[in-house]
């Protein structure tokens, strides 16, 4: 789950933070240390493609831009 919550800086600009909760791994994580075969990494991969597909919709559609898009930057929970 995420929160935003506005921010007054020091120097009196405001900005929005976003608050998630904490995953221990990120993308890069998962692809280095799973082991799989290659039809399942495949199928995996586009499961994957499709989740941040359907997320950067959904950030988009309410005029949100990611900026920092990596596989460093998306995190996923362990049940994966």
């Amino acid at each position: 789950m995420y929160s935003f919550e506005k921010v007054l800086r020091e120097n009196s600009q405001c900005c929005i933070e976003v608050k998630m909760d904490f995953y221990p791994k990120n993308l890069e994580d998962y692809v280095l240390e799973t082991k799989k075969s290659e039809e399942q990494l495949c199928i995996e991969r586009k499961i994957i493609l499709f989740q941040i597909l359907k997320a950067l919709n959904f950030i988009h559609g309410r005029g949100i831009c990611h900026r920092d898009l990596s596989p460093q930057n998306v995190m996923i929970r362990d049940n994966l």
